[in-house]
């Protein structure tokens, strides 16, 4: 056995217990477990509590005659014993600990490595915070999880692509767009408060004053305007700081995808939602676009278009 890891021991263990094992008793052996008690060994077996109920014997009468037939195995094993009501435990050989030690050493950051998920090959999305504000602990848990699950598939021979998915369009950039103008206003000493239901907070006034530092051409004439460009001015600072605070956490990701840029202004949304007109999938009500989806399954309609012009969520 070269490699001397959990895996490698249990599916040596299994070899020799079904050599052990009268021919055809049983389909499947029982998995090899851990003791709750050390003292009983490093691993045991159930087969015998098992078969003895198909073949109608003893189990620790079976126990014993699987043992014996057990063949010789001194690097894998120091001790076999048969414990009631039938189990049969396994302590391993103190050469085996020595040699895994060895190993580890030699293979240094490469231990632990295999191809067991070479077949795995996988977008993973994680954080994706809103691009409204700096991001907080709970994305901090996140990041932590995303990133150690990418890197686990990785280590054992599957492809992982990291993507974070910038939500930076829909009603949430109006109202960022809108809440950014409020905080400029106020900067420049002029009191206004963010819209109902928008953002507010320290970081809005520190992101006008950057905003007013940087590049107040963006202002416009037309309020909706204005909003609309403060709104993608601000929330890609925003991105920004998510991009920062992440490098200095240790989490880096493959690709960092803007459904704004990367969903709507490619014309995808709208070719999308022509797709489905054209497949009749589609009907207006209340001044909004839906989409049949009870039709096919779903508990209700879903709106895809807003009464106000914007697409939902769902579409993108």
């Amino acid at each position: 056995m070269k490699r001397h890891d959990i895996f490698s021991i249990q599916a040596a263990l299994a070899d020799a217990l079904a050599k052990a094992i009268p021919s055809g008793s049983l389909d499947t052996l029982p998995p090899i477990e851990k003791p709750k008690d050390k003292g009983h060994g490093d691993f045991a077996s159930p087969a015998a509590l098992v078969l003895a109920k198909k073949l109608k014997r003893p189990p620790m009468e079976l126990a014993q005659e699987i043992v014996r037939k057990l063949p010789p195995s001194p690097d894998l094993l120091s001790e076999v014993k048969v414990a009631p009501p039938g189990f049969i435990n396994l302590r391993l050989s103190p050469a085996i600990f020595s040699q895994s030690l060895a190993e580890v050493l030699a293979l240094g950051e490469k231990y632990g490595a295999s191809d067991r998920n070479r077949d795995i090959h996988i977008l993973l999305e994680f954080v994706s915070a809103n691009p409204t504000g700096p991001l907080n602990v709970v994305n901090a848990r996140a990041a932590v999880l995303g990133d150690c699950i990418a890197k686990l598939i990785r280590v054992s021979g599957g492809k992982v692509e990291t993507e974070y998915y910038i939500n930076d369009t829909g009603n949430q950039a109006r109202l960022f767009g809108e809440s950014l103008e409020a905080a400029i206003s106020r900067v420049r000493g002029t009191p206004k408060d963010a819209p109902e239901g928008g953002y507010q907070g320290a970081y809005m006034d520190d992101l006008a004053r950057d905003y007013l530092a940087r590049d107040p051409k963006l202002m416009d004439a037309d309020f909706n305007t204005s909003c609309k460009r403060l709104g993608e001015w601000g929330m890609d600072r925003v991105v920004q700081w998510h991009r920062e605070a992440l490098e200095r956490y240790g989490v880096q990701f493959d690709q960092w995808f803007s459904e704004r840029r990367g969903l709507h202004d490619t014309g995808l949304v709208e070719k999308t939602l022509s797709k489905l007109k054209e497949d009749g999938l589609t009907y207006q009500k209340d001044g909004a676009v839906w989409i049949k989806t009870s039709e096919h399954g779903a508990h209700k309609d879903e709106v895809l278009l807003k009464s106000n012009g914007i697409p939902a969520y769902i579409v993108a």
